[in-house]
């Protein structure tokens, strides 16, 4: 079996929604004992992934089609008094009922900008592909400005190891010179790589905070310790092997300063699993993917009974609420956001999403002096 997902225009933290609805609907049409084909999909009947907002806006930062929440902060969770919770059950990621030798088609041919936060979404959708016995084969974009930037940031390389490429050949990709505008797609893969790993994140993330955004070094070295923590937790946590991204980008539309874009992801436990031996009773059948994410997002709360540990994700969330910048975590079927006046609006919460394994860690950092700008507008 064969099938195609096409994507429009961009790569960014929407891509991830878009990748999973097209393959939860191919699933949702399977017979319950699927016919190995290998047929292509014909011309013209490949789903097609849309920006959020259409083709409208050249803006990478197209506004969400859902309505903005402006007030953030959660009320404390409840636990259920006296209700024992069940064994928290592995998450029931879509897929493992496609026919052996299917392959899905991710066709990135008709993108025009591509950020970070889609980047890294593409190779852990195609990681997760994999992982449910589907080949995971991909048509690069057909502008030589796209090409060239994600082979700047590596994204090839990483790519190689996951998908099998159609219209394109590793021959020539050859990694760059460091730069003081972004960090390359960065695997974090060993526990034995984490120091290395986290030393690259700090340098670099430490370049562009103090060059391009102006933070204070005290700001910097606090982030910098936060942001460390939560890349050991891919390894600590996670039981899985993730990436690391950031980039500075210009954001000319709404805001018109630089900002910091950051991306930690990985396909493991996913929070709700990764915290339920210390909560899952205690919250009883109130325990899920916002309680989990709610948790560690605003207590700190780790699955380690350390009053040390933890603290990475939500002095993350102080800090970026204090910089009035933007913060979306995704893990299992939810996502939270924090979102700044000078975003475009979403969601403060998203529930019942489709599912998908592991946690992503999303941030845009404005250039210092926008949360006193937001102040005064």
């Amino acid at each position: 079996m064969k099938f195609e997902i096409l994507v429009d225009r961009k790569l960014d933290e929407r891509t991830l929604e878009s990748l999973l609805g097209v393959w939860n609907s191919k699933l949702r049409n399977l017979p319950p004992t699927a016919p190995v084909a290998s047929e292509a999909v014909p011309p013209g009947s490949a789903p097609t992934v849309s920006s959020p907002a259409g083709s409208l806006d050249p803006s990478p930062f197209d506004p969400p089609a859902f309505a903005r929440q402006t007030e953030f902060p959660f009320p404390d969770p409840v636990p259920a008094a006296g209700k024992g919770a069940a064994p928290d059950p592995a998450p029931s990621v879509p897929g493992g009922r496609f026919p052996a030798g299917s392959r899905v088609v991710i066709d990135l041919r008709g993108v025009t900008f591509a950020l970070p936060h889609g980047t890294v979404s593409v190779l852990e959708f195609g990681r997760f592909v994999k992982s449910q016995g589907v080949l995971p084969v991909l048509l690069v974009p057909e502008s030589a400005q796209v090409q060239s930037y994600l082979d700047r940031v590596d994204f090839f390389r990483q790519a190689a190891d996951i998908f099998e490429f159609s219209n394109f050949s590793m021959e020539g990709v050859r990694r760059k010179a460091s730069s003081d505008v972004l960090l390359e797609i960065t695997p974090i893969r060993q526990s034995k790589d984490i120091h290395y790993i986290v030393g690259r994140v700090r340098g670099q993330a430490r370049r562009i905070l103090e060059k391009h955004l102006g933070y204070t070094e005290n700001d910097i070295s606090r982030f910098i310790v936060a942001l460390s923590e939560i890349c050991q937790n891919i390894i600590e946590h996670s039981e899985d092997t993730g990436y690391v991204a950031i980039q500075k980008y210009f954001y000319k539309e709404k805001l018109g300063r630089n900002v910091a874009m950051i991306a930690v992801t990985d396909l493991g436990v996913g929070m709700r699993r990764s915290l339920y031996p210390r909560l899952g009773e205690r919250f009883g059948v109130e325990w899920n993917d916002v309680t989990a994410i709610r948790q560690a997002f605003e207590h700190g709360v780790s699955r380690h009974d350390d009053p040390g540990r933890g603290n990475g994700l939500r002095c993350v969330r102080e800090l970026v609420e204090a910089w009035s910048g933007k913060i979306t975590i995704r893990s299992g079927t939810a996502r939270v956001n924090r979102i700044p006046g000078w975003a475009y609006p979403g969601r403060a919460i998203e529930r019942e999403l489709a599912e998908f394994p592991g946690t992503q860690i999303f941030l845009t950092l404005p250039q210092a002096g926008t949360a006193a700008l937001a102040h005064e507008e």
